[in-house]
Parts: structure tokens; C-alpha cells; sequence
């Protein structure tokens, strides 16, 4: 299966491209994906008629500061290529736009010592970020609306549906659907292999479902080719390929208490105490990943951002011509992989901060998102043709998936959207303590742990996880859950 011509992210206004670090277990699943991006190149131009949104353009013009956080701060060139240019950005805000990438520290750091900002983007399930809601920092959407384009309503829907426990909407949720399941037969998780190995062993892309037969293909691969590392499979990548699944039974649970997180801890054991694991699995960002995929450094590679990354290379760059989609690896119990581009429960969202001296800019902006997202009743188009900007969004083209068998690929409900407002700092330092105690014990269960203690120890770690916070977290997501599902089918 080759992977010319793929694409493996939604080019969804909103896109939020995260290319991790994280997401992977390792983050703060995380994540925040060694990548933080948005897809706003596929935004549609919005063009003024009249005021109050004509902007004078003038050397000496101010320019709407936009804030784009990530685990790592400043992107290299996968960062830059799917990342939004400020002229396009401008073009959605009627003014120039400055975008500065940085870390989650360095942002609070900036707003600390008064830097200023207009709007900022980062992972929706951030506890930092979720603060900045509740600080009142940040616009209620409907009122910035109300504000700039009075009449231009949210509908009840949406505000259930992406409002926190005030029945406000502080951030805006850069998805591809809203409301709706998500039915795109795409998968950011992916598999590659390099293609001559394959050639030189006469293995095909379908000889990598079976755990046994990959480790002894693995083992082949660290006795004849000492100058590749014979695996990079990350953790949330096997959780999928093993069939985790948040939802079973109209139930939503963790999926750190799955029976395929277990399978995939033991196996990750099994790849490093055989020295098959490559030593950089829990620190390697998305770009240092990307490094040594065109160095072909790597036999076998699996992340739940490979997808992404993958969809932002040109036709000739070498990772494309030295490694070809795979078969995903089986769990030995028989369940399917399980693949959905939400399995971390991590959405891009916005916030339109308060201080900014451009209000127009920001609602022109969250008109934009909602455009693309969700479609206009009549009042809203007149609201934005009495604005001058009627001119319809632009049809985007139907996103490329990746080349993986559609029956892995899991339609999802957003009602992860639920997850971001949580209503006191109770639950948000209960979700940060979470993150943070995930990444140490999976770390702890692959390096350090033989192979008969990776299940006790494990045993104990969910023991953990369903105590103290952590279980009114739980109780509160699992909640939450019922809650998304009853608008889900009232909406529908």
C-alpha cells in the first residue's frame, strides 16, 4: 500500500493537527502532539463589502496576535506545512495576523508580563487552557456575537452540546463534525514499513497482523541490520491496533482500564526487553520522528500522528519513497483494531480573548469556524450579508484517508467536546494528576517491570486510577457521557 497521494487529516476548518509527542501515551498522553496546527488554509475567504469590517491597510497597521500552543513550542517544517499562512489568516480576520507557536508555559509566561494576545489555540482537554475559561479572560462566544454581529445566534443545540456547566461556550471546538457521528473512513494511526526490507525478506504488507510473527520478524530485522532500529510502535498506536475503545455498550469508560491497554503494555514489555523498541518511544517528538523516517532510521513505525504528519509531505520526499503502509498488528484475543481519529479525547478549540483591541476580527473569525462546521439558518445568513460577509464557504475537497481496511476505522461520537468544561479546579487538577500518572506508570510497566509483573503492576495502577479524584473524575466523565448522548439523539 503506498503511500503517495494519502491523506490523513481532516482539512476540516479546524483540523487542529497535532503531531505528537503526546497523544501518544506519552504526553500528557500527550500529547499535545508534537504538532499543534491548524487547518485554516482550508478556511474560506472571507471578503468584506462594508462596514464595520473594512480594515485600512496601511504600513503601519496593526497586526491580531494569535497564539498557537504546543508540547514543544515553534514547529519545524511539518509544523510549517500544514500550518495556516498569515495571509490566509488575514484574510479570515480582515486584518494581518501574526501566529507565534510556543509552549503552554511560555503563553502564560507572555500573558503574565502583559504580552498581548487575541486569541489563543491549544488542546481542548488542557488544564491550563481549560482555566483560561473560567478566568473570564476569554469571550463567551455568543457574547462577542452579540457584540459584533448582533442576531447572529448559537442554537441551543450547540450550546448544550459544547457549553460547560454555565450553558456558556467559551472555546470554540475545532472538529469535523459537530453534533453529528463522525463517519470518515480516515485514521491518523497508521503503520509503515520500510519497503526494501520487505523486498529483501519477501514479507508483504499483510505479514504484520500476527504479535509472534512480528517479533520474530523484528528479531530478523536486529540481526541483519544492526543500523536500523527495528521498531517505533507507540503506545495509544497498539491500544487501537489491540481494539480499545472508549464506548462499548453505550457505555463510556477510560481505556486506560481496557483489556487492550493491558495487551499492549505486555507487548511493548516484550519489543524492549528484547532490545527491539526503539529507546526514544516515550520522548521522541513528532518533527525528531519525522527526522529519522527520512533517514530511514526505522523498520517498523506506528503513532497516532504518523497519519497526519505523513498527509503534509510532498510526493517526492523520501519517507514516502522508503516506507509503505502495513496491515495493523491483532490482538491475540481476536478483537479488531479500533481506530478513530478522537481516541485521545483531544480537540483543537479557540478562545477569543477579552483584551484584544480587534473584537470584529475575532467575531469575523468564530463566523468562520461555525461556517464550516455547521450549516446557517436564515437568520444567521442575513446577519452576515447585513455584515458583508455572505459570500458561502468553500466546498472543500473530501479528505483522503489512509490505506487501512475501512472496517478498522470506528465512527465516533464527539461527546469527548463534554469533556473539556469541567466545572471546578477539583476535576481539572484531577484530570492533570491523571495525565501525568498514566505517562509515569506506562514508562514504568514497558522498562521496568519483567514480563510477570507488567499485570500486577498494571492491576495496581487502575486500582489507582478508580480512587480518591480520580473516581469523581470518572464518575463525572461517565456522566457526561449519558448527557452527550441524549442531545446526540435529540439533534438527530
Amino acid at each position: 500500500m503506498i503511500l503517495h497521494g494519502q491523506a490523513f487529516f481532516y482539512p476540516s476548518v479546524s483540523t487542529f493537527i497535532i503531531a505528537s509527542g503526546l497523544h501518544r501515551g506519552r504526553r500528557i498522553d500527550l500529547m499535545f502532539a508534537a504538532v499543534c496546527l491548524l487547518a485554516l488554509a482550508a478556511f474560506p475567504l472571507l471578503r468584506p463589502r462594508h462596514k464595520p469590517f473594512e480594515v485600512v491597510r496601511t504600513e503601519e497597521s496593526p497586526a491580531l496576535q494569535w497564539a498557537f500552543i504546543t508540547p514543544y513550542g515553534e514547529g519545524g517544517k511539518a509544523c510549517r506545512a500544514l500550518c495556516p499562512t498569515e495571509a490566509s489568516c488575514a484574510a479570515l480576520a480582515g486584518m494581518p495576523v501574526e501566529i507565534t507557536f510556543c509552549t503552554m508555559e511560555k503563553f502564560l509566561n507572555m500573558a503574565a508580563a502583559g504580552v498581548p494576545v487575541d486569541a489563543v489555540t491549544c488542546w481542548y482537554t488542557d488544564p491550563s487552557f481549560k482555566r483560561l475559561e473560567t478566568t473570564g479572560a476569554a469571550w463567551a462566544l455568543q457574547d462577542l456575537l452579540d457584540r459584533e454581529l448582533p442576531g447572529f445566534t448559537l442554537p441551543e443545540d450547540f450550546v448544550r452540546w459544547c457549553g460547560n456547566m454555565r450553558e456558556k461556550v467559551y472555546a470554540y471546538p475545532h472538529t469535523s463534525t459537530i453534533l453529528t457521528e463522525d463517519t470518515s473512513a480516515s485514521a491518523d494511526t497508521v503503520m509503515i514499513a520500510r519497503r526494501d526490507m520487505l523486498e529483501k525478506f519477501h514479507w508483504t504488507d499483510t505479514d504484520f497482523q500476527e504479535k509472534a510473527q512480528v517479533l520474530e520478524q523484528l528479531k530478523t530485522i536486529r540481526k541483519t541490520e544492526p543500523a536500523l532500529v527495528p521498531c517505533y510502535l507507540e503506545f495509544s498506536s497498539l491500544q487501537q491496533m489491540f481494539g480499545a475503545a472508549a464506548v462499548s455498550d453505550g457505555e463510556w469508560t477510560d481505556v486506560f482500564f481496557h483489556p487492550a491497554t493491558l495487551e499492549a503494555l505486555e507487548y511493548m514489555n516484550s519489543l524492549y526487553r528484547e532490545r527491539l523498541l526503539s529507546p526514544d518511544v516515550f520522548t521522541l517528538s513528532a518533527e525528531a520522528l519525522l527526522a529519522q523516517l527520512e533517514n530511514g532510521e526505522l523498520f517498523l513505525a506506528a503513532s497516532p500522528e504518523l497519519g497526519r504528519l505523513l498527509a503534509c509531505l510532498p510526493e517526492d520526499s523520501p519517507v514516502l519513497e522508503q516506507y509503505e503502509i502495513v496491515s495493523p498488528l491483532h490482538s491475540d484475543s481476536g478483537r479488531e483494531p479500533a481506530f478513530a481519529s478522537n481516541f485521545n479525547e483531544q480537540y483543537a478549540s479557540t478562545l477569543f480573548l477579552k483584551e484584544s483591541a480587534y473584537p470584529q476580527a475575532l467575531a469575523r473569525l468564530l463566523a468562520a469556524f461555525y461556517r464550516q462546521n455547521m450549516p446557517l439558518s436564515e437568520e444567521q445568513k442575513a446577519v452576515l450579508q447585513a455584515a458583508g460577509l455572505e459570500g458561502a464557504a468553500a466546498e472543500t475537497d473530501e479528505p483522503q484517508t489512509a490505506d487501512v481496511e475501512s472496517r478498522y476505522i470506528v465512527p465516533t461520537a464527539h461527546y469527548e467536546i463534554l469533556f473539556s468544561h469541567y466545572s471546578n479546579t477539583r476535576l481539572a487538577a484531577a484530570a492533570e494528576r491523571r495525565e501525568t500518572y498514566c505517562g509515569t506508570q506506562v514508562v514504568r510497566l514497558v522498562e521496568d517491570c519483567a514480563p510477570e509483573e507488567v499485570a500486577p503492576a498494571y492491576e495496581a495502577a487502575v486500582r489507582e486510577l478508580q480512587s480518591g479524584d480520580f473516581r469523581l473524575l470518572l464518575d463525572w466523565k461517565e456522566s457526561r457521557y449519558q448527557q452527550a448522548a441524549e442531545i446526540l439523539q435529540n439533534a438527530g
